[in-house]
């Protein structure tokens, strides 16, 4: 990826990355692809949970998967059915996940942090027989899974709860003899591997597919690092997140050692001291862990890291610039990209003022408003082919029609190439916003504010912090003047409800009407200036 370059053919106004072969066949079943690399590998360290210390080889790893495995065999599980994964990246959670590939049952990580309301909208759907999650969040999972009258058996990760079985213990407990006569059965590489969730602009979350086949397709000759040392991947985001969910799986591909944490937002001076102590080459963060990180005094070059992804939204050209040369032994590399479709652009150049050109096997068109293609220097709608293609969502045919609606995935991004085939950033079709990694959506925010009674209508808009790639939401509520209402009493309700990323740090502000535009509906870019004066 990172020696990509970007061709224009000007009659047909598209644009093309290389194109390359995979580096292994992605007819394949990735569980036993992940077992056969383990297995050579044999003494060679596969993860160390940096919360502990404790380090597994790669036979261990492989062993764990194996008895997670044969347990599994004995659940009962039919073809299409799923299993839920609400945890942290603690030492168990990838012999569990590479268990289920391995066997070919596809898998449904959420954020170990939701809400019982978040987990039983998806888990409703997707109907897990056996959901994996953490001590500390057992009780939520539990709810949920009653809530919509689930039977699903629950298991911790790493510690024991009367009443509940720990994979800790069917590790401890597991047949090592027998394991060298496993065989992984058959899977079509087109059988679906996990399902991610991400919230879509219309609110619902939307059901990912990634099938064997999309994840080995993914490793192809540029993500083979650059190798002056042992490859040292450092993983904090849980599998949940599209960066972790490839992490886990790039790491082994890549012959590499896994760092992880349980730790979702790791403080600035333990990030830096992990990098150290483990001498990290290869990581992906969003652009505010850098900028913590440089708020740091005394902050040493970290010159173990070859490569520094940055992801999920577009870093600034004086934040790379001010990083820059903290890595003296590496590269910062920008990408764009969906969950939907992995990375679309990367720029390793060293000029920021750009996201990059076209990842391999990936081919861009931009439209306007009336579909019609435009040329460099235009903005327009980014639409995407590429390798892996986009496998559509879970069970829901409409939504995925409407994101491939003529053979190309509409992103709902707004961007332009330039003259030198670089991509530009521009905007998003769709207001959404993030705050730590998680998206806040209008829509679900004003639907939840909308349940209070006494609440007319509200209106939810936000800006971003300083210095910051976090927004700060506000709500604009129009109330009915009888009833006694006040901004806590949205707030507690809207706060129960939702994550702590997603709360309404702004605040709740009481109006008589919306400002409207020319076409009747909210003016939400006058509500957004109202906000930044409020906070002023």
């Amino acid at each position: 990826m990172s020696s990509c370059t970007t061709t224009y053919d000007a009659e047909n106004k598209l644009w093309y990355g290389p194109k390359v072969n995979p580096i292994y066949n992605p007819n394949q079943n990735l569980g036993a692809l992940i077992l056969t690399i383990l297995h050579q590998r044999g003494s060679a360290v596969a993860q160390i949970s940096a919360d502990s210390g404790i380090a597994l080889t790669c036979k261990q790893l492989h062993d764990r998967i194996v008895v997670m495995a044969e347990y599994l065999k004995k659940c009962n599980l039919q073809e299409d059915d799923f299993v839920g994964l609400v945890v942290n990246n603690s030492e168990n959670v990838m012999a569990v996940a590479f268990a289920c590939y391995a066997l070919g049952i596809p898998v449904c990580p959420l954020s170990p942090i939701m809400t019982t309301l978040d987990i039983s909208k998806i888990y409703e759907v997707v109907k897990p027989k056996l959901i994996f999650c953490d001590k500390s969040n057992l009780a939520t999972v539990q709810e949920a899974a009653n809530d919509i009258k689930s039977n699903a058996r629950i298991i911790t990760v790493m510690e024991k709860v009367k009443g509940y079985e720990c994979a800790t213990e069917i590790i401890k407990d597991g047949d090592y003899k027998a394991v060298d006569n496993f065989v992984p059965p058959y899977v079509c590489s087109e059988k679906i591997l996990g399902v991610i969730c991400s919230s879509g602009s219309t609110g619902t979350p939307k059901r990912i597919i990634k099938t064997h086949r999309d994840m080995i397709n993914q490793f192809f000759t540029g993500w083979k690092l650059p190798r002056y040392r042992p490859a040292v991947f450092f993983t904090y985001s849980p599998l949940f997140w599209i960066s972790g969910f490839n992490a886990t799986i790039f790491a082994v591909l890549n012959y590499a050692t896994n760092v992880i944490t349980t730790q979702l937002l790791v403080p600035a001076d333990e990030f830096v001291d992990i990098i150290q102590r483990y001498r990290v080459t290869y990581l992906t963060t969003l652009p505010f862990t850098i900028s913590n990180i440089l708020e740091l005094k005394n902050l040493k070059p970290l010159e173990t890291i070859e490569c520094w992804m940055i992801s999920g939204f577009a870093a600034t050209k004086p934040l790379c610039e001010k990083f820059a040369p903290y890595l003296p032994n590496g590269e910062i590399w920008v990408t764009y990209g969906l969950s939907e479709t992995s990375i679309v652009s990367c720029n390793n150049t060293g000029d920021y003022t750009h996201i990059g050109y076209l990842n391999q096997n990936c081919v861009v068109k931009l439209i306007d408003v009336n579909g019609n293609n435009v040329g460099p220097n235009e903005h327009g709608e980014i639409l995407i082919k590429a390798e892996p293609k986009f496998s559509g969502y879970h069970l829901d045919p409409k939504k995925t029609d409407e994101a491939v609606p003529d053979g190309w995935f509409h992103t709902g991004d707004i961007a332009y190439f330039d003259d030198q085939c670089r991509l530009h950033y521009v905007d998003r079709k769709v207001e959404i916003m993030n705050y730590e990694g998680y998206y806040i959506i209008p829509h679900e925010m004003e639907a939840l504010i909308n349940e209070v009674d006494g609440v007319i209508s509200s209106s939810v808009v936000g800006y971003l912090e300083k210095n910051s790639i976090n927004y700060i939401v506000h709500a604009f509520v129009v109330s009915d003047e009888t009833k006694d209402i006040n901004e806590n009493q949205i707030k507690d309700h809207v706060h129960g409800k939702v994550i702590e990323q997603r709360q309404l740090r702004g605040g709740v502000h009481f109006v008589k009407s919306f400002p409207l535009g020319r076409t009747g509906k909210v003016d939400k870019i006058k509500l957004r200036e109202m906000a930044m004066k409020l906070s002023a």
